[in-house]
């Protein structure tokens, strides 16, 4: 049986805070919706020098809300209301993601002044939804490698190995000639192609 939580006491929680802080950071949901759009966003500010850490915070604090939501869905009364954590506890979780991800964004947006732009690689799955990865890099070509570089460490959910290619050859077609008639793209070292579906600057 799944025991729903009520909406917790007033007032900052310590260990409320630990809780929302490990959920939002554990969650996939929330890391491709919310996190990755957020790093970027303040990754693109921080290149062009008009980073304000005040004004970032309120991202945070818009993610601690959000966090606090999809908590509630999962395991408080099946809402999603931001109720079952106190504003001074998600305001705490929020000043944490922010010192969580400051210094990476701070580090990676400095470098991207240097001539790096930031690139939206979709790449094909045999679904409707491809993977998606947002990447900073000097050109498609090295966004791609990037991205590639991940899907090895991702697996095959979101790529081709070669017996799934062979069962796709029409007869007589070689792997290696459906690989090159297809555009597909080696994963790494890892055996696998992809299907690239898009790349873009953003």
């Amino acid at each position: 049986m799944v025991v729903k939580l009520t909406e917790r006491d007033h007032g900052f929680s310590e260990l409320d805070a630990q809780d929302l802080f490990l959920y939002i950071c554990n969650t996939a949901e929330l890391y491709h919706k919310l996190t990755q759009p957020i790093i970027a966003n303040l990754k693109r500010k921080v290149a062009k020098g008009v980073y304000d850490k005040s004004l970032a915070l309120k991202s945070w604090k818009h993610l601690a809300d959000e966090g606090a939501r999809l908590y509630d869905k999962e395991f408080g009364s099946g809402g999603s209301s931001v109720t079952l954590f106190s504003p001074e506890t998600r305001m705490e979780v929020a000043r944490r993601l922010q010192d969580n991800y400051e210094e990476n964004i701070l580090d990676e947006g400095l470098e991207n002044k240097y001539g790096e732009k930031q690139y939206e690689v979709l790449i094909g799955t045999g679904t409707a939804f491809p993977y998606k990865e947002t990447v900073w890099a000097y050109n498609e070509q090295e966004a791609l490698d990037i991205v590639v570089d991940h899907l090895e460490e991702i697996g095959s959910a979101f790529a081709m190995d070669y017996y799934y290619i062979y069962d796709m050859c029409e007869s007589g077609q070689t792997v290696d000639e459906f690989v090159e008639e297809n555009n597909l793209v080696p994963a790494g070292n890892s055996g696998l192609y992809v299907d690239v579906v898009d790349i873009r600057e953003v």
